[in-house]
């Protein structure tokens, strides 16, 4: 989550409201991905980034993921 953002809303909801999650916390962002790998070329870096999105239902497929310019 510091790299990648905040947490989606379903995961921010449940977070908020089980009880077995109270007192924990989300940490702030403190670099982004490009921050954290300044050496990967942009379109490995696309690649990456879509790889690691924490929304499950936002990653793209491995077809998806093939049709990325990383692949070209």
């Amino acid at each position: 989550m510091r790299c990648l953002g905040p947490l989606p809303p379903a995961h921010t909801a449940r977070l908020l409201s089980d009880p077995r999650l109270r007192g924990a916390t989300i940490p702030p962002l403190h670099k982004d991905l490009r921050q954290r790998l300044p050496e990967v070329e942009p379109r490995l870096l696309e690649l990456v980034a879509a790889c690691l999105r924490l929304d499950p239902a936002a990653r793209p497929t491995a077809a998806e993921l093939l049709q990325m310019p990383y692949f070209w």
